[in-house]
């Protein structure tokens, strides 16, 4: 990606984009309105077109959770399928 045109509003993802990038990034967690707060160090890495995996180490945690996930992209809607530890489906819109 570029940021050569700085006036596009449209951020256009696909699989192909995705495929052997990484990210990395904080999980903040919010309860009790706001006097509990949790960070957490969340990484995601999509290894094809249509699987890759995320760890997510809690503050408490000694080790991250690793999870591997198969996934699709289509148009602005992401899919992701858990694989392990358990399956699992979630939706995010991008």
């Amino acid at each position: 990606m570029s940021c050569e045109d700085d006036n596009k509003d449209v951020l256009n993802l696909d699989a192909d984009m995705l495929k052997q990038t990484s990210w990395s990034g904080k999980l903040i967690e919010s309860y009790n309105a706001g006097k509990e707060i949790h960070y957490s160090d969340f990484g995601i890495i999509f290894h094809t077109t249509n699987n890759g995996q995320f760890d997510l180490k809690r503050e408490m945690d000694i080790e991250p959770r690793i999870t591997r996930f198969e996934y699709t992209v289509e148009g602005k809607n992401f899919f992701l399928k858990e694989i392990y530890p358990y399956p699992s489906y979630l939706f995010y819109r991008l």
